[in-house]
């Protein structure tokens, strides 16, 4: 949103410009604003619509949104008056994602040390799932004045100050040239030169590098015909803070001839707000980057997607594929109060030390590869240099194999020292035609490139699918070093050999599977499964029925593998459907835990994911470990395999699933049927695979098929089912089984899985919602962590203490790794080799920190078992961890560095804990922030890492809060923003609150479809249901059971509503509840816009601008298209539009009609006014029900209706029975109890208004923001309640009086007098017309002491509210041939003066002399005039009129006309032609036109006149 502008630079001769604003956001066309006309101060106050803007991580950080100020020209090009970036990644990192109502400094690129203007700017940035920001109707943050104390409170001012001060706040202030806070400061960005820069064009290479600083950009010379450019340039940039764009981008080019330049590559690659590149990250690292190399990464031209690449679902990969040269450069950011922009030449740099490195390449095998020919070879770049592998040859489909004959080849090369400032090796393969196949990026600092044993790697495509993902191409066995000379050189190569057998005997703990086949019900499939472990496979025959069978299997099998894991092929674990293959897991053998026999090795049960063709069709529970067999012991020729149960003895629990209804499906259910399942474990003797229940859907009125559509997209069930669970009798949180439900309808599936680990009883709730969350996470298909089981307590099992199992896991690890080492750690603990200085090898003077801990963490691997046994805690310092610190380390030491775990929290009360924790928080942002730049890139999941650590730090409010507020959970009170919502009412996050006070959970829903993956596809459906382990008591209540008639037991119970009660539950199944649905409709805000409103000019000349709409509402209840029958179910007002706004006030309240459970949603549409038709803007579903049930007191109510009407059931069934007199009186009693706590029922509701986003069904992001609030009350609390009447304040109109008196000290321009006259504009927003109103007095001729006198009267209708309520007072000297020129300005806000007006009939200001200024001449005095203002209401003015000028009726007070400067002497005293402005209009047209003759002479009259003839 563009408000207004402020102290603009003039640029036309008048002294004034015609403002107007071009917006551009990333690549998206660019939007104007109108111009306003002879304005340095002008308001614009429309909002603009970006939509549409598709980015990557790399165009997020470089796209930015410029707004340009212009100066409209009708004839000439338009002016650029000045501009200002935003950066749209700064933006989205600013709280809400957004800037508001802030004033953003105006740069001319041309004159960076002048500002040139200030505009005023909201702008927001949204995507999928964020919500747009809010702000009260009464929130401005745009002063007209400034505050004289400083903004210092009013009770930390004296006694004369306060006074001065509410004074103040009665007057008129005047609109000054805003102040905001700025600092400045110099940037350099050094070019020194680049190396091995591709040949993308031809034999040639033109290179230039281009640089962009806060929407500046500027350039290096192009160097031509090398690849080794000198470009020796110094760019300069003038910084101001704070910053809305901080990045500095950085692009390399190879200059083209008549064509489009062609791109090379970018620096850095990825960029991020951690990097040097951003200027505030630069800043917080001293303002210093030394000069340094940086890798240039891309893709090659000839690998570049074509069109029909892109139609086939391929794209341009997002991160370089190739090494495209390097570059190097330096920055320096320092204060300076006169930054420059400019370009110097460089002298004297330092360059980077350079070090001789050894690049050693073994390779192997190619497994799983694509179809590349008879032969491949492997190639490993480094910088410019490369390394070739031998021939790989051909052995089955998708292997490739190396000569069984140890291959080493190794290379030397020179590089940087400084690791950080080394290129990325590139490992690429090549078929038999020499052609790329496949690549990979291994950084320099990665830890495999200092093991000389063989590593499984993943090659990538090179080219990314639509979703920007990189499909793998092969995996390859390859052994590849990389380090110093004389690291590598000290240390021979290890020969690694294949084919060594060895026995191990496997042990596979198959639990359970979890969401098996996403197209089928369990009645559809039948599951059974096999295993290969290297040459050997095991068939488990025993085929299940179910979608979540729990085998309960300990396979223990002896087999023999290499004795290097390195060259076993994966554990494979196939599972079949009716033993058709239908996918398979896979399990690397080194990721196995391993041991020697001499202790029990403790399985890490890990969630593995059922794959097929890229897609999981389910996950499966499972753990592997590997136990060495003695090398003496003799090879066994047979596969010896035993089989046993994980766990050997169970609990029987009740569960039971109370079931309410299913909404939102996105197609109709005709026919539905329930099914709910769970799984029974297989264990010896039982044969049931599953306990099963069946509902059909019950719908009100008992018929399924409506005569306005078949089937239904909400059908209830209302029902509560009771199933038997298995529980191992030791509780394991991980093996508890999850309930299946089923949806069936004609030619429809859909399934809601529900884990019932946080109902198990007895264990601690927050060690069961860390086990919860790790199950669920488990969903991902990309998610593949280990986790340790436990026992009862959350501790580990019986016989491993933590103690036991820390000691276990460092040991276990450390022997499987044990000759995996880097070799430098190895070189450091020979005797005969001197120890080699790793921070001397790796690190230079810029790069020492970083380095010192790599050190520190190569010193924690280097210690032998002893070190790793001190690791261990100790009992007493055990005792005192949380339950998440157990967690987290035991985990951390099963091989998880990145697990999240929390300990539950309590709310603290009081303030000065509030502040304790305000301070703990701010520590721990600063904490966060040090971690986050200290994560090496090359660690598994680091920008997930960094991404949470972010988020982390943005989510802590380290800032100073109220206590009051801080415990309300920071609701807030209502403010006088002029509506009355005729309820007490609060502001806040209703949302959140509501679903906590839901006696159901929502359940996402999924489509069973062919094809899908996961568990399938999610759909906007949900299940309200609850699931919960039933008591033995409880467990043995029958449904038709009542509770027992005794007065004692019945005066003892308060009813609560309780969602697993069959007597409330029945209630429910039999009602029908007419509810009244009030629905209050306040505003909108920023509405997505659906049209464009420009004036002629820019219509003209092809800008556009999408900046409006005309808002209508269309409410409805129900099912779209129903009948209502005698009920109001739809509302729609296309004739009560909002003309061209984005942001219209409604104040509009509707009450329409719901049964439920029929009418379970609200539908809330707003509409835009079209001409044929009227495009949907946005819309808000609400759930009716969860409004009803969400409510305590409604909720309350509910239940005591339920058991009255239970209890009348009850009395009506015992009025013929015997012996009941005492029990019908307790009844009786009770119905009457219940009978007055419903009548009694309090109709003081406390209403939250809330801010629904508004969405659209074909668009991702949120298309607006609806101010509303809502009540849902059943028809007798309605009647009780009447409906709330929105009542907006009322417009007031009035009329506005000023009289210009006198003007002093005018300055002269370029006359011997000065002719004045003066002209009062009334801004539109504030006039009854909606125009600016214009007014002028007459003129004083011939001044020549620069005093006038008018004593002229001007009225201007004035009407509130208004948004800007200010008049503008221009002082102009007469001229009477051409534009009469501005000589100063002021602008009068009546802001004040509405607050005085409430209370006020009329308001009146002395004649008060007001100061002149001029944005050309600031520093300047202008002079001043004489002004008298009184504002009175419409029907005062009506019964005293006055005249305008000298007019009659002349009163209040009597203007005289004055007689100075009005005479035919004083007009030609001031009566003077402008010769010289006369000249240089004239030199302007006709000159060029006598050029333009003279040249058409030449060329076509006279050819060759300038030809001199031959003799």
């Amino acid at each position: 949103m563009v408000v207004e502008a402020r102290d603009l630079q003039a640029k036309d001769s008048s002294g004034t410009s015609d403002p107007f604003v071009r917006i551009t956001v990333g690549n998206l066309p660019a939007q104007v604003t109108t111009a306003k006309q002879k304005a340095t101060t002008a308001v614009f106050n429309q909002n603009f619509t970006f939509e549409k803007l598709y980015m990557n991580e790399i165009d997020f950080e470089n796209f930015e949104a410029k707004l340009e100020v212009f100066d409209q020209n009708a004839f000439f090009q338009n002016e650029l008056i000045g501009s200002h970036s935003i950066g749209l990644a700064t933006l989205y990192r600013n709280p809400s994602h957004e800037i508001y109502n802030k004033w953003l400094p105006l740069i001319n690129p041309k004159d960076v040390k002048k500002t040139q203007g200030y505009i005023l700017v909201s702008a927001y940035i949204i995507g999928e799932g964020d919500q747009a920001p809010v702000h009260d109707a009464n929130e401005n943050n745009v002063e007209d004045e400034p505050d004289e104390f400083g903004g210092v409170p009013d009770d930390q001012l004296t006694y004369e100050e306060l006074q001065r001060r509410r004074e103040k706040l009665k007057q008129i202030a005047m609109v000054m040239a805003p102040k905001p806070y700025s600092k400045q400061a110099q940037l350099l960005v050094n070019i020194v030169k680049a190396d091995d820069l591709p040949l993308l064009n031809g034999g040639t290479m033109d290179s230039f590098v281009s640089v962009r600083v806060n929407g500046i950009t500027q350039i290096t010379t192009v160097v031509k015909s090398t690849q080794k450019p000198q470009y020796r340039t110094r760019m300069l940039f003038p910084i101001f803070f704070p910053l809305n764009n901080d990045k500095i981008v950085i692009r390399i080019w190879d200059k083209r001839v008549c064509l489009a330049d062609t791109f090379i590559g970018q620096i850095p690659e990825v960029p991020s707000e951690d990097d040097y590149f951003n200027i505030v990250y630069l800043q917080s690292k001293g303002g210093v980057l030394p000069f340094r190399w940086y890798s240039i990464y891309g893709i090659p031209k000839d690998e570049r997607p074509s069109g029909y690449d892109q139609l086939m679902g391929y794209t341009k990969n997002p991160t370089g594929t190739a090494y495209m040269g390097r570059i190097l450069l330096s920055l320096n950011l320092s204060p300076s109060e006169k930054p420059e922009k400019g370009i110097q030449p460089i002298g004297i740099y330092r360059e980077p030390q350079i070090e001789r490195y050894t690049i050693r390449l073994d390779t192997y095998e190619i497994n799983q590869s694509k179809e590349n020919g008879e032969t491949v070879y492997i190639r490993v770049r480094a910088g410019g240099q490369y390394l070739d592998s031998e021939i790989g040859i051909w052995q089955s489909e998708g292997t490739y194999m190396w000569k069984q004959k140890q291959i080493v080849k190794s290379l030397d090369v020179e590089t940087v020292k400084s690791v950080d400032q080394q290129t990325d090796l590139i490992v690429e393969l090549y078929n038999f035609e020499r052609k790329r196949c496949a690549y990979m990026r291994i950084p320099t600092s990665s830890y495999e490139l200092g093991n000389d044993r063989p590593i499984w790697y993943k090659l990538k495509e090179l080219r990314a699918l639509k979703d920007g993902t990189e499909p793998t191409h092969s995996y390859a066995l390859l052994n590849i070093m990389f380090r110093p000379c004389a690291i590598v050189n000290a240390f021979p190569k290890q020969i690694v050999r294949r084919n060594l057998k060895l026995e191990y005997k496997c042990r596979i703990y198959m639990y359970a599977g979890y969401d098996l086949c996403p197209d089928k019900f369990s009645d559809e499939i039948s599951i059974n499964w096999d295993i290969r472990i290297a040459d050997q496979m095991y068939k488990y025959e025993r085929q299940v029925a179910s979608k979540n069978p729990i085998w309960n299997q300990k396979l223990t099998m002896v087999v023999q593998m290499e004795q290097n894991l390195e060259f076993v092929s994966n554990i494979v674990i196939s599972f079949y459907d009716k033993n058709k293959k239908i996918g398979q897991a896979n399990v690397a053998a080194m990721n196995c835990r391993t041991g020697d026999g001499s202790a029990e090795i403790i399985p890490s049960y890990q969630f593995y994911h059922i794959v097929s063709d890229g897609r999981s069709i389910g996950r499966i529970l499972m753990g592997i470990t590997l136990e060495k067999q003695k090398k003496n012991q003799q090879l066994k020729t047979e596969l010896s395999i035993s089989q046993d149960t994980i766990v050997q003895e169970y609990a029987k629990f009740r569960s039971a699933i109370s079931i309410y209804a299913i909404r939102q499906l996105p197609k109709k259910l005709k026919l539905g049927r329930l099914t709910v399942r769970i799984s029974i474990p297989l264990t010896e003797g039982q044969q049931q695979l599953h306990e099963e229940q069946q509902i059909k859907s019950y719908l009100v009125g008992g018929d399924e098929e409506t005569v306005y559509s078949k089937g239904y997209s909400d059908p209830n069930f209302l029902d509560i089912i009771k199933l038997n669970c298995y529980i191992p009798k030791t509780p394991d949180p991980l093996f508890t089984p999850q309930i299946e439900l089923e949806i069936k309808g004609e030619g429809q599936k859909y399934y809601t899985p529900v884990s019932l680990i946080q109902q198990l009883p007895g264990l601690d709730q927050n060690y069961l919602f860390q086990i919860s969350s790790y199950f669920n996470m488990s969903c991902n298909k990309d998610f593949s962590q280990p986790f340790v089981l436990k026992g009862a307590d959350g501790q580990p099992q019986p016989d491993q203490s933590v103690k036991q199992s820390v000691k276990q896991s460092v040991k276990s690890q450390h022997n499987s790794h044990k000759k995996s080492v880097p070799i430098e750690q190895r070189l450091s603990v020979k005797k005969k080799v001197d120890k080699i200085n790793l921070d001397d090898v790796n690190s230079d003077e810029e790069n020492q920190q970083p380095n010192k801990i790599n050190d520190n963490k190569k010193q924690k691997q280097n210690k032998d078992d002893s070190d790793q046994e001190s690791l261990i805690i100790n009992q007493n310092e055990e005792d005192k961890k949380t339950s998440a610190e157990i967690i987290y380390e035991i985990m951390r030491d099963r091989g998880i560095e990145n697990s999240f775990v929390q300990d539950q929290e309590d709310l603290e009360i009081t303030e000065s804990e509030i502040k304790d924790q305000q301070l703990l928080q701010k520590q721990k942002a600063k904490t966060l922030t040090g971690l986050l730049h200290k994560i090496p890139r090359d660690t598994p999941n680091a920008e997930a890492t960094k991404q949470y650590i972010k988020k982390e730090i943005l989510s802590l409010p380290y800032k100073p809060v109220d206590a009051e507020l801080y415990l309300l959970e920071k609701t807030l009170d209502i403010q006088d923003d002029g509506i009355d919502y005729g309820r007490p009412i609060i502001k806040g996050r209703y949302e959140d609150d509501l679903q906590k006070l839901l006696p159901y959970k929502r359940l996402k829903i999924y489509e069973l479809m062919k094809g899908c993956s996961g568990i399938g596809i999610i759909t906007n459906a949900i299940l309200k249901a609850d699931v919960k382990f039933l008591k033995n008591a409880e467990a043995s209540v029958k449904k038709s059971q009542i509770p027992l008639p005794d007065v004692k037991g019945i005066k003892q119970r308060d009813y609560p509503f309780d969602f697993f009660d069959p007597t409330i539950f029945n209630y429910l199944k039999i009602q029908q509840f007419h509810c009244k649905v009030r629905v209050y409709i306040y505003r909108c805000l920023s509405l997505a816009a659906q049209s464009q409103s420009l004036d002629t000019y820019h219509i003209i000349a092809g800008e556009q601008a999408r900046n409006s709409a005309n808002p209508f509402i269309e409410i409805e209840v129900g099912e779209p298209g129903a009948d209502p029958g005698d009920y109001v179910k739809k509302v729609s007002e296309p004739e009560r539009f909002i003309e061209n706004s984005l942001s219209p006030t409604f104040c509009r309240s509707f009450e329409l009609d719901a049964l439920l459970p029929l009418d379970c949603f609200m539908q809330l549409k707003i509409f835009h006014r079209g001409g044929i038709r009227n495009p949907l803007i946005g819309e808000v579903k609400i759930d009716i029900e969860d409004r009803l049930m969400g409510e305590k007191k409604l909720k309350q109510r509910i239940s005591f209706q339920a058991y009255k009407d239970y209890f009348e059931t009850e009395l009506e069934r015992l009025k013929l029975a015997e012996n009941a007199d005492q029990v019908k009186q307790d009844i009786q009693a009770e119905i009457a109890d219940l009978t007055q706590k419903i009548e009694s029922f309090s109709s003081e509701l406390i209403i939250p208004v809330e801010y629904q986003q508004l969405k659209h069904p074909d668009k991702l992001v949120s298309q607006g923001t609806v101010e509303m609030f809502m009540e849902v009350l059943p028809l007798d609390v309605a009647r009780a309640i009447p409906p709330s009447k929105l009542v907006e304040r009322q417009p007031q109109e009035y009329e506005v009086r000023i009289i210009v008196w006198e003007t002093f000290n005018i300055p002269k321009t370029t006359k011997k007098v000065v002719d004045i006259f003066c002209k009062v504009t009334m801004d539109s927003s504030a006039t009854t017309s909606g125009q600016e109103e214009i007014k002028e007095t007459d003129t004083h001729m011939g001044s020549e002491d620069g005093n006038g006198e008018f004593n002229w009267r001007m009225k201007f209708s004035f009407r509130t509210p208004c948004q800007f309520p200010r008049m503008k007072i221009s002082v102009y000297d007469f001229f009477a041939f051409g534009t009469s020129p501005s000589i100063g300005e002021a602008t009068i806000s009546l802001k004040r003066v509405l607050s005085v007006m409430r209370t006020q009939s009329s308001y009146e200001m002395a004649p008060t002399q007001i100061k002149l200024s001029s944005s050309s001449n600031p520093d300047q005095d202008r002079g001043s005039v004489l002004v008298q203002m009184s504002i009175i209401s419409k029907s005062m003015a009506d019964g005293k009129p006055v005249g305008d000028g000298q007019d009659e009726p002349n009163i209040d007070p009597f203007l005289k006309k004055p007689t100075a400067g009005r005479g035919l002497g004083d007009f030609f005293k001031g009566f003077g032609i402008p010769w010289g402005l006369i000249c240089r209009q004239a030199c302007a047209i006709l000159l060029p036109m006598f050029i333009s003759a003279l040249l058409s002479f030449i060329l076509f009259v006279k050819p060759g006149i300038l030809v001199p003839k031959q003799p």
